[in-house]
């Protein structure tokens, strides 16, 4: 029984670290990556306790090792699972803090962090750059005299209008 409890294990701890690793690579998340090296730390100190058990017939050794591998492991797990959320909560709150919610387009802290990269990219590259920033006037009007819904519309027709414009080419 602990050779396949063992075994299960280690399986569904190694499709867990691939699928977390791949969630690390992809999306930057280091607590996936915290998750998928608990994972591999689980599967090697499964594939050992096996050996010890297995190999050497030294069952105590081989049920502490596997008792190691998992209370470290399930300490990693908790830790990465608490950072993927920290993460995921910030780049979420970094998200509303510099997009309008409405149009989806960036707000005055989105505008200015984009100059600033924009503009760091251009000084270093010695190209000449441009930038354009538009407002709507009067939406209170247009909201008091046609309703919200036609306000929302007009500015998603001001969205898709700027969106519209295609970046000149560089060279």
């Amino acid at each position: 029984m602990f050779g396949v409890q063992v075994a299960s294990a280690a399986f569904f701890f190694l499709a867990t670290g691939v699928l977390c690793g791949w969630r690390c690579w992809k999306k930057d998340n280091v607590g996936d990556g915290i998750i998928a090296v608990a994972a591999l730390m689980m599967v090697l100190g499964v594939a050992s306790a096996l050996y010890m058990w297995l190999a050497r017939g030294n069952f105590a050794l081989a049920q502490a090792v596997t008792f190691g591998s998992y209370s470290s492991a399930y300490v990693l797990v908790a830790m990465g699972f608490m950072a993927s959320m920290l993460i995921e909560y910030q780049q979420n709150l970094s998200h509303l803090a510099t997009k309008d919610p409405l149009t989806q387009l960036l707000n005055r802290r989105g505008l200015e962090n984009a100059l600033h990269v924009t503009l760091a990219e251009a000084s270093r590259s010695r190209s000449p750059t441009a930038a354009v920033m538009t407002g709507i006037d009067h939406c209170k009007e247009v909201n008091g005299n046609f309703g919200n819904d036609a306000g929302t519309r007009s500015s998603g027709w001001s969205r898709d209008a700027c969106n519209g414009c295609p970046a000149p080419a560089t060279s």
